[in-house]
């Protein structure tokens, strides 16, 4: 940030933090009164949203002002579509606006969670009719079926669109439920799992035994890795409903997957197997196990926090088999490059990348992550933003992640994830091993695995600390991280990996570090 003159506000190059504020207890402003390079504290627009290119969108206020934002972030559009849909409608809290290089006047948006998209439950913000989308006045039934003609034509965010409109009529309980369950049925689709979660259990808690109902839990548990709680629901499901052969079907799944985290025991040769047919198919190489964690636990220690034995282990045994929080793969990352004169008008800031991976991935891998937290920011936020952040160059202390007293609910601090990602990232190989442990030359068949390095961060493996003597060794098969001991350990040792090759010379070492 720069410095103003004395006396005057404080000039802003981007914010340092998301707003904290309640949409409903800020000033609405139109365009033209957002004023230049602060951050307009207690306000908020209400614009409509137009894209225009990768980089670029356009805003336009009820008054017809116009003005062309942009993300902070590099693919921001992209974000900003997945994260929202066809929300063409939002609120931007405290704004900052800028000039670009031509002198135009540009709204930059540093923070997701600073974009309220419509409906905004507040009868105090009313939006013009104009604007009011999907267009149209129809019967709940009418936009009931609108939705599920949307669904059919995999236009999810739209038939979301129209499942609200649906809901906004007064409806009977009946057709509420079913509505609803049309809703979380989308919702999945978009990989919104905590709000298909909640219009599943609003079904439940009307209807126990409501077969769609059981099935979308189900679904969405499973997917944020809640096995046991996943199992309970199916096997409920298939005691009340024996003859649904899709439910046996993921039963006999979700019990693999709690065996797997109870036990540890993997089939390794099925999963090579199966990185081997996705690359084969050009699919990115995602692997159905659980996460198990072995005799380890999180303790404190004077580098912050470490993870330790809990009891003997010998060298070979499992300490940890976790699944990626979020992967991004080589041939996943797109190959986009920014015009020179693009790039210098952007006030993009410098994003750590502690294993040097390719920059359009180590993007992707960001992007994806904020969408991720978007999403289902009740499941995730915590347990992510709990990871070492590094130091934030704004200075300034992160607030809460969730707070339930605003609007929205949860604050998604775009360069705190940065930092936690540029510190806890790993850069690895579809198949990978630095130990003897694990895999033995040709381990795997089929097509040639791909050298080329991708990137992922795992929440509970990122707990390793770094030393130049480890007593742990790693392996990766597709998004799995495999943790092995690789000698004998008593309990309550702390373990340690080693974040840069113990071959390379100290000198070499310590540069990487120091980098």
């Amino acid at each position: 940030m720069g410095l103003a003159n004395k006396g005057e506000p404080e000039v802003v190059r981007w914010k340092p933090t998301p707003s904290t504020a309640s949409l409903s207890l800020l000033k609405k402003l139109m365009l033209s009164e957002v004023q230049m390079e602060i951050d307009n504290p207690n306000t908020f627009i209400l614009v409509k949203n137009t894209p225009l290119r990768a980089e670029l969108f356009q805003l336009e206020d009820e008054a017809g002002n116009r003005t062309n934002a942009r993300f902070h972030f590099r693919s921001g559009q992209r974000l900003i579509d997945e994260s929202l849909g066809t929300a063409r409608v939002i609120a931007i809290k405290e704004p900052v606006l800028q000039r670009d290089k031509n002198g135009h006047r540009i709204i930059l948006i540093c923070h997701l969670s600073d974009i309220v998209p419509a409906p905004f439950h507040n009868p105090r913000i009313r939006i013009p009719k104009r604007w009011n989308f999907p267009k149209g006045k129809f019967s709940a039934l009418e936009w009931k079926e609108k939705g599920n003609e949307s669904m059919k034509s995999k236009k999810y965010y739209y038939a979301i669109a129209c499942y609200n409109k649906a809901l906004d009529v007064t409806v009977s309980p009946e057709l509420s439920m079913t509505i609803r369950l049309n809703r979380s049925q989308a919702r999945l689709s978009i990989q919104c799992y905590d709000s298909a979660r909640d219009d599943a259990d609003f079904v439940l808690n009307s209807d126990k035994i409501n077969e769609k109902g059981l099935f979308r839990l189900a679904r969405a548990l499973y997917a944020v890795g809640k096995f046991n709680d996943c199992r309970l629901s199916l096997e409920k499901l298939c005691s009340l409903y024996p003859r649904n052969k899709i439910a046996a079907t993921e039963l006999d799944r979700c019990r693999k997957r709690v065996k797997e985290a109870e036990t540890g025991d993997y089939d390794y040769a099925a999963m090579i197997t199966e990185v081997s047919d996705r690359i084969k198919k050009k699919q990115p190489p995602l692997i159905d196990v659980a996460t198990y964690q072995g005799p380890i636990e999180i303790r404190k220690c004077k580098y912050g926090s470490g993870l330790f034995t809990t009891k003997d282990v010998k060298a070979g045994n499992l300490l940890l088999c976790e699944k990626a929080f979020q992967c991004v793969f080589s041939v996943e990352s797109p190959n986009v490059t920014v015009p020179r004169d693009q790039e210098a008008n952007h006030p993009h800031r410098e994003v750590q990348n502690s294993n040097n991976c390719d920059p359009e991935q180590h993007h992707t891998l960001v992007t994806s992550i904020l969408n991720k937290l978007h999403r289902n920011h009740r499941t995730y936020m915590e347990a992510f933003t709990s990871l070492h952040g590094g130091s934030s160059d704004t200075d300034v202390d992160h607030p809460p992640t969730v707070n339930p007293n605003t609007y929205p609910p949860f604050l998604l601090d775009t360069f705190q994830i940065e930092n936690i990602i540029g510190h806890n990232n790993f850069g690895h190989r579809l198949l990978d091993s630095d130990s003897q442990f694990h895999f033995h030359e040709n381990a795997h068949h089929g097509p040639t695995i791909p050298d080329d390095e991708n990137s992922g961060v795992w929440l509970l493996a990122s707990r390793f600390n770094h030393s130049c003597l480890p007593n742990v060794s790693r392996a990766f098969i597709g998004d799995i991280i495999i943790l092995r001991a690789s000698t004998d350990i008593p309990a309550n040792t702390e373990l340690f990996i080693n974040y840069v090759s113990v071959t390379d010379p100290l000198l070499e070492r310590r540069r990487r570090f120091e980098e």
